[in-house]
């Protein structure tokens, strides 16, 4: 039964809260499950389904048919409930190691040249857990997106972190993916900074897409294991955003976050 109120984001987004937990406020009440206490319905009657651009038809059909499956399987992890589709564009780019990107509103764009048979699952987990991520985003008022794409520096970096490593997260939860162990750089805002390079060697042992990714993975992986969905709310209402963070997220942004969810948790016993 459906006992909340409809909310409009973007003009087209909207949510049904089924459950009678307000969407705002009812954050980090402690469970003991993987699944979101608030059962959300997602549709967008304004902004229907669309699978454009695809030239070879049979990448298109598999999306068609897998993104159903790829986004029920993600809400025991969000809480998150599709009625619709979102819209999924493909294009040609050869000379770039991007297989894809969430670019915010609905919308997954899918680098058609690197959509290969061993990747196809993996891309489309990572994408739609960025979809996932934004719409938990709204209902907690945070702006993933803006914050992600910020001019700060620092603040994009620690938004960043968060968000590739909850994607990361959720390819290696659901099989898609193997962790790469990083071995963190003494400074990754400076090599951040750098990030324009096309590939910068670290230790040879990557360039700086794996800190960012992987590196986010190694961040979230305990508090995402511990605290569930309150922790990914709360990783990102608080994302690193100091140099002090960005150098030692290990050693003092997981410890502060760790610390904080705790006393939450107790207080709300």
């Amino acid at each position: 039964m459906i006992v909340g109120k409809l909310v409009n984001y973007f003009g087209a987004l909207s949510l049904s809260l089924i459950v009678g937990l307000n969407p705002v406020n009812a954050a980090l009440k402690k469970h003991t499950d993987n699944a979101h206490p608030k059962k959300l319905v997602y549709h967008s009657s304004n902004n229907p389904y669309m699978l454009h651009s695809f030239n070879d038809d049979e990448k298109g059909k598999y999306v068609d048919r897998s993104i159903d499956p790829v986004l029920s399987e993600q809400t025991d992890i969000f809480g998150i409930v599709h009625s619709t589709r979102p819209s999924i564009f493909a294009y040609e780019d050869s000379c770039t190691t991007i297989l894809g990107s969430y670019s915010g509103n609905f919308v997954i764009k899918i680098n058609e040249n690197k959509f290969t048979n061993k990747v196809r699952k993996s891309v489309l987990s990572h994408e739609t857990a960025h979809l996932n991520t934004d719409i938990l985003g709204k209902i907690i008022e945070v702006d993933v997106m803006k914050l992600y794409r910020d001019n700060d520096a620092k603040i994009a970096l620690g938004m960043q972190l968060v968000c590739e490593g909850i994607a990361q997260y959720i390819e290696v939860k659901k099989g898609y993916a193997k962790p790469l162990e990083i071995k963190w750089p003494e400074d990754p805002l400076y090599l951040y900074l750098l990030s324009e390079v096309s590939s910068i060697n670290l230790d040879n042992s990557g360039n700086i897409n794996d800190y960012k990714y992987w590196g986010g993975y190694a961040v979230v992986k305990p508090i995402i294991d511990k605290y569930h969905v309150e922790g990914i709310e709360h990783l990102l209402k608080n994302p690193p955003s100091t140099t002090e963070e960005l150098t030692k997220p290990m050693e003092l942004y997981v410890k502060r976050i760790m610390s904080e969810l705790e006393t939450l948790s107790f207080s709300s016993r």
